[in-house]
């Protein structure tokens, strides 16, 4: 064997289908293949290393034209790529005192300082907070009151925490979007997701009270 490396054998002396044990005979280093008996330098020129693998686990650093003749090399698989575009329709303003009217569903939903008062009337000054919940009725009223406090001294006197609520499916889509939605927004209070983004192409389009959300982007993994 010249070289160094797992040892593959040629069917073509046997007639037999490829496997490992029969008569053909690569390394890693080789300065000629065993069968073919060229220069590597020569059957790089016809076949070049990269991207070829060895499903044997070795370098191709040996004579690449039997072995694709055989089917023992295949290309580098290219990871599969998923787009996905998510519609977020915001719904509703709630203050502190109604976050338990919040709806009984599954979305994503934002933390706001900003006012209210008894004719309905209200106005968002920032972005505090994105968050994702596979219920939000009970999550926003639950957060931890560290979290909580946090946000709270972010308000002005006159202030108030205010919520926004957009309803997504169950799973990874409302994982997802979450993501996407911090990474673009970087709220002041959120830390996961705002200097990376670990998913494929997404799109997002808000529409509804989407007060400091933009209409419509597109992130990217990073």
């Amino acid at each position: 064997m010249t070289g160094w490396g797992a040892p593959l054998r040629s069917p073509l002396s046997e007639g037999k289908g490829a496997s490992p044990d029969q008569h053909f005979l690569i390394g890693i280093g080789a300065s000629r293949c065993d069968t073919c008996s060229r220069n590597v330098a020569e059957v790089a020129e016809r076949a070049p290393t990269i991207p070829w693998i060895s499903p044997y686990g070795v370098s191709l650093n040996m004579c690449a034209v039997p072995l694709l003749q055989l089917g023992l090399l295949r290309r580098k698989s290219k990871p599969k790529v998923t787009y996905e575009h998510y519609q977020l329709y915001f719904e509703g303003i709630w203050n502190e005192r109604l976050w338990r009217y919040l709806p009984s569903k599954s979305g994503i939903y934002c933390v706001y300082a900003g006012k209210t008062n008894f004719r309905s009337e209200w106005s968002l000054r920032q972005l505090l907070y994105i968050g994702e919940s596979e219920n939000v009725c009970t999550r926003v009223p639950q957060e931890p009151m560290t979290r909580r406090d946090r946000w709270a001294m972010a308000l002005r006197l006159d202030e108030e925490l205010i919520v926004s609520f957009a309803e997504i499916r169950p799973g990874g889509a409302r994982e997802r979007s979450e993501a996407a939605m911090i990474f673009r927004h970087k709220p002041p209070f959120n830390k996961t997701y705002k200097c990376s983004f670990p998913y494929d192409t997404t799109t997002v389009s808000t529409t509804g009270k989407n007060i400091f959300l933009e209409s419509s982007f597109v992130v990217g993994r990073t």
